[in-house]
This record gives C-alpha cells, sequence and structure tokens, in this order.
C-alpha cells in the first residue's frame, strides 16, 4: 500500500518520473490478494449469519411446539395418554394454509419438527435404558428435534419437556416397553434418534431423548411375541457402515420392560482414495485398493476396486482409515487419516507401477495376431471386459496387486494364461506363459487333423480351422481353450469330414483325444462270375488263399447272398482281392485298387466292371 500511495503523491506533484509499469502490476497483485482475504471473510461470515438464523428459527418452532403440546397434555383428562399414544409424529401443528404433514416454512427454509412422547416408565430421572421396575404413576417425556435442509456438519435443535398427569393416569395394567439406548462414535448419548420397533402384528416409532434413549409403548399378546428393533436415520450407519441397522430384541411379555438393547449410530463419512504418482483414469480404473480402518466390527479390512485416479468410499463409520495397493498387508502400514462424523477425507496412496515382461509366448500357425491382456484376480472380469488391461510383452506395466493374465484374438476369443500373479511395484520377474498342448490318438492314418477354436465355431469349414498335420498328430501345440477336432482326407479344410468334437485344452496342461474306430460301409458285388472269398488289405496279396496269410492285415468279407459281400471297413486306403474257388483259383482285382474308404459313408463296389459307388 505504501507504494501506491507514493505513486499517487508522485502524481499530484507533477514528478515527471511518473509511475512505472512494474509498479503497476505489483499494486494491483496486492490489490488481489487483499480483496480475496475480505472476500473469503465475507463469504464465511454469511454462512455463518444463515446458520445461526436458521438454528434461531429451528429453536423457535421447537419451543412452540413444546407449548403446543402442553396445551394439548392440559386440555383433557385424556390429554396425556393419547400424547403418549401418538409416539412419534413428524409436523404435527401446522401454519395456518398448509396441508398435514407438510414442512414448516419460515423466510423461504423448510424445517421439519419430529416429535416423540413417552411415558417415564421407572418413575426417576435415570434413564429407562439403565433398566428399573415399572412405576404406576409414570410422568410423560417429550422430545422435539427441528432439522432442515443444508445443515451439514450443524447439528440437529432439540428441545424437551417433562410433564406430570394426574395420578389416575397412565398406561394401564399389562402396557410392555422397549427401551433402546443409542450412543455416538464417541460413546456419548445421541438424542434426536429415530428409533422404529415392530413385530409381526405392531410397529410403534419413538426418538431418543438427551440421555440417548428411546422409551416405546407395546402391546404383546398373551405369551408375549419377539421384537426387532430399527433406526431409520438418513445419513446415519453403525459401526459396520450399514444404513438403517437393525438389532433383535427378543421375545417381550405383557407388563414387561426389555432395555437390554443398544447401539452405536453415528453420521457417515467418507473417504476418496487418490492415486498419486502420474497415473491416469483407465490405469487406474480396475486396481484393487484395501482400504483399513481402526475401528471396526468384524474385518478391518476391504478391498476396493478403483474407478479412476479417485475414488469415493461412503457410509463410513467415524474411525481411523488408512489404504494400501492390492490386497497382501505391507510390512509398514501407511499413514491413517481421522474422519469425523459426516466429513469426508482424503487417502492419498503413492506408488511406482509393477514393470515386467511376458516370456515364452508362442502363435499357432493359421491364426491371427492376439493380444495379451490382465486383469485383476478376484476381480470376476475376463479379458474381454472393458476394464482389462493390454499388456505390451516386452514392457508390461500394470499397478502393483495379483493379476490373471489372457491371450485375446478375435478368432481364440479369452485364452487364459498364468493365474495370481503376483506383482509389485518397480522391476519383477518375468510372467512365463506356458504350453498347453492336444494329444491326439488313434486317428485315421490317411486323414488331416483339424482343430478350429470353439469360438469360431466346430466345422472343418471352419475360416479358423488349422491343419496340424497327418493323423496319428500325437501332442499339438495349442492355446488354452476348447477346440473342435475333426479329420478330413486330402488335407483340405471345407472337403467332407467327421463332424468336430470339443475338447477342453487347460493352460500349462495336456489334453487328450482319441479318434473312435470309425468305419465306412461297403457292399461289393459280382455281376458275372462266382467268387468264394473276398479280401480287404492294406496291400495286394502275392497269392490268393481264403484267408489271405500273405496279405497285410487282411480283412475276409462273407457273401452274404450270391456273389454279394457286405461290410464294414475302417476308413483308409484299401486293396479288394478275390479267390475263385470253382475255377481257376486264381486271385482277382476289383480293377479299381486302391480303394479310399471315408469314416461315416457308404460304397458299393461292382467288382468285374470295376466301379466305385460313394454317398
Amino acid at each position: 500500500m505504501q507504494m501506491v500511495r507514493d505513486a499517487r503523491r508522485r502524481l499530484l506533484a507533477g514528478d515527471d518520473a511518473g509511475v512505472t509499469l512494474i509498479e503497476v502490476v505489483v499494486a494491483t497483485v496486492i490489490l488481489a490478494i487483499i480483496a480475496s482475504s475480505v472476500l473469503g471473510l465475507v463469504i464465511t461470515a454469511q454462512k455463518q449469519s444463515v446458520s445461526n438464523r436458521n438454528r434461531v428459527a429451528a429453536s423457535n418452532l421447537a419451543a412452540r411446539e413444546i407449548e403446543l403440546v402442553r396445551e394439548q397434555f392440559m386440555a383433557t383428562s385424556s390429554g396425556p395418554v393419547d400424547l403418549a399414544n401418538e409416539g412419534m409424529v413428524t409436523n404435527p401443528h401446522q401454519f395456518e394454509g398448509a396441508g398435514a404433514g407438510d414442512p414448516l416454512v419460515v423466510d423461504g427454509t423448510e424445517y421439519t419438527v419430529s416429535r416423540s412422547s413417552s411415558w417415564n416408565i421407572t418413575g426417576t430421572g435415570e434413564s429407562a435404558c439403565e433398566g428399573g421396575s415399572l412405576v404406576t404413576h409414570p410422568s410423560l417425556i417429550v422430545t422435539v428435534s427441528v432439522t432442515w435442509p443444508g445443515m451439514g456438519s450443524v447439528q440437529p435443535v432439540s428441545n424437551s419437556a417433562v410433564l406430570a398427569p394426574e395420578r389416575d393416569v397412565n398406561p394401564g395394567t399389562g402396557a410392555s416397553f422397549a427401551a433402546v439406548a443409542v450412543t455416538n462414535a464417541a460413546g456419548e448419548p445421541s438424542a434426536g434418534r429415530t428409533v422404529r420397533v415392530y413385530s409381526t402384528t405392531e410397529s410403534r416409532a419413538g426418538m431418543t431423548d438427551a440421555s440417548g434413549c428411546a422409551v416405546i409403548q407395546l402391546n404383546p399378546p398373551v405369551g408375549g411375541t419377539t421384537y426387532t428393533a430399527a433406526f431409520p436415520n438418513p445419513g446415519y450407519v453403525d459401526i459396520t457402515g450399514t444404513e438403517n441397522p437393525e438389532r433383535t430384541i427378543g421375545l417381550i411379555n405383557p407388563g414387561e420392560l426389555a432395555a437390554s438393547t443398544r447401539i452405536s449410530l453415528d453420521r457417515a463419512g467418507s473417504v476418496v482414495i487418490r492415486v498419486t504418482g502420474g497415473v491416469t483414469d483407465a490405469e487406474a480404473a480396475g486396481s484393487v485398493v484395501t482400504l483399513y480402518q481402526s475401528e471396526a466390527s468384524g474385518t478391518s479390512t476391504r478391498p476396493i476396486t478403483l474407478t479412476g485416479v479417485n475414488t469415493t468410499v461412503g457410509n463410513l463409520w467415524p474411525s481411523d482409515y488408512g489404504a494400501y495397493f492390492g490386497t497382501t498387508l505391507p510390512t509398514v502400514l501407511p499413514a491413517a487419516i481421522s474422519l469425523a462424523p459426516g466429513s469426508t477425507g482424503t487417502l492419498d496412496v503413492p506408488f511406482e507401477f509393477a514393470e515386467f515382461q511376458v516370456a515364452n509366448l508362442f502363435t499357432v500357425a493359421g491364426l491371427s495376431t492376439y493380444e495379451v491382456r490382465a486383469t485383476p484376480t478376484g476381480s470376476g472380469l475376463t479379458c474381454d471386459d472393458p476394464l482389462a488391461k493390454t499388456i505390451t510383452p516386452s514392457a508390461g506395466r500394470v499397478v502393483a496387486g495379483t493379476w490373471d493374465f489372457w491371450l485375446y484374438s478375435p478368432q481364440i476369443g479369452c485364452s487364459a494364461g498364468p493365474s495370481g500373479v503376483a506383482l509389485s511395484q518397480g522391476a519383477n520377474a518375468d510372467v512365463e506363459w506356458s504350453t498347453a498342448h492336444l494329444d491326439v490318438s488313434n486317428a485315421p492314418a490317411t486323414d488331416e487333423i483339424w482343430v478350429a477354436p470353439a469360438q469360431t465355431g466346430g466345422t472343418c469349414s471352419a475360416t479358423s480351422a488349422v491343419d496340424v498335420g497327418p493323423g496319428p498328430s500325437g501332442a499339438i501345440e495349442l492355446y488354452a481353450g476348447d477346440w473342435y477336432v475333426w479329420s478330413a482326407p486330402g488335407g483340405a479344410a471345407g472337403t467332407p469330414c467327421t463332424a468336430g468334437s470339443l475338447v477342453n485344452v487347460p493352460f500349462a496342461g495336456t489334453a487328450s483325444y482319441a479318434f473312435t474306430s470309425a468305419l465306412g460301409n461297403v457292399e461289393v458285388r459280382s455281376l458275372s462270375r462266382f467268387y468264394h472269398t473276398l479280401l480287404v488289405s492294406s496291400a495286394p496279396p502275392t497269392t490268393c488263399s481264403t484267408t489271405g496269410t500273405d496279405a497285410p492285415s487282411p480283412i475276409v468279407l462273407t457273401p452274404t447272398a450270391s456273389n454279394v459281400w457286405e461290410g464294414s471297413v475302417p476308413a483308409g486306403v484299401w486293396y479288394f482281392t478275390a479267390w475263385d474257388q470253382a475255377g481257376t483259383g486264381a486271385c482277382y482285382s476289383t480293377g479299381v485298387n486302391p480303394v479310399t474308404i471315408r469314416t461315416g459313408y457308404s460304397y458299393r463296389i461292382l467288382f468285374d466292371t470295376a466301379q466305385v459307388t460313394e454317398w
């Protein structure tokens, strides 16, 4: 400010030096700082003024309700009993022109007046929640609580009164009561909390008084019934973080006081888990952070799946909270913050990425290029979920934690890889990719073996079909997953082939598939000559006999009629030879040897004309 005054003095004195640009800039900055400070004070004072005005109006409404209750109490002989029977009510006394139950509007602000009336059943100044004996001439306790929108951390305004009725005015013989105690996180009585006690036949509500005790009159049947206490207080939770919790009171008989039910309720807080260190929303999303608290019922930790750099966790019990990446407890716990009732705190979780390489990847010929993806272990995500991470095998980088790895392509879909891999911050060992194998046996000797991922279908005309060689093929290197397996003659996909069978190939394991002894149906006919025996062999015999002992692995077909032979022959390439027993005893070929027999097909062979028909 002195600089501004000096500049102004020079101007008035006609100083030729004038005011320099730097002096103007500095003066402007100083003025801006002062103005912003003053503005902040003004805003704060204005907020405080509004809050104070609201509290004054709420206090007047609470006092008004108490005075109206006094009038109702004294108006008739049944007034005390009527008030007690009303239990808990909301906005019972409206301004003129307002509807029943509507908020009470003062200077544009809507106020809610809640009133609870209950008998002081123990007849002493002590809380009925501490137990005691029922008295014949109880007084009436009236508690009023006033709330309004936008209260924030401001507590409701409460007022109460104890009214003494005539000695012959009482709840009546046989009346029963539930006294429920409510404390806050500090263990202090919590006034103004709504308590609803219900059974299968009735439901009544009350409000806790200054001692944190709600006394609710009940009418159980002869023999008693079981009651439950519910706590419908918006914005409040119990120590487990449960909104609207419940507690079992137990069996209450006529004329009894049940005073053993206690609960701690307080305004729910929230924590913002903020990831630091340059990570983006996309990189942080899906990662698991463990939130721990110093005071809890049961487990003190729970995993939180991040939605981005900032993840808000609500419905928290006032306590000390901290957070760390993953689910493995670190050697040294990070610093915790203290969360006050109804407040929001921020937990910064610093980290560096877990870095690694993926080793021993392989390709299957004929399938498109794949991607390596990763999902947090236990998250239930698969590799085609939007939250799955795409990994560069030579420079993998994820948030520290435990991860499952996958291969993905449109043809194979999601193929499982290493799972439950624990990765810590910084450099890690290689993630090893083990091979999966399909062990094929008993395949047709002359067919090609084909496989195709279940993702694209199980026919031999599938575009993703892969020729893995002639049968039998032995161990075939594949990606983990479900595969169709079939055989086809001639090595060409799309030609007639057996139906595909589905086989699951596990990661880092071996699956076995054995072809069945597939047969083709054969009918051989002779048109002009009588033959005694027909031999089927993988090579032509050198001599002729009824058994074909010099033919490789012969199959002897017995005629079913004159010069007609029928039977089944395994798929393969075969020679058909006949023995002329009645004539020269010579061996005769069909003239079309060899004949290719395929699984599931039928063949008619006309021996003398060398004609073969397949269908």
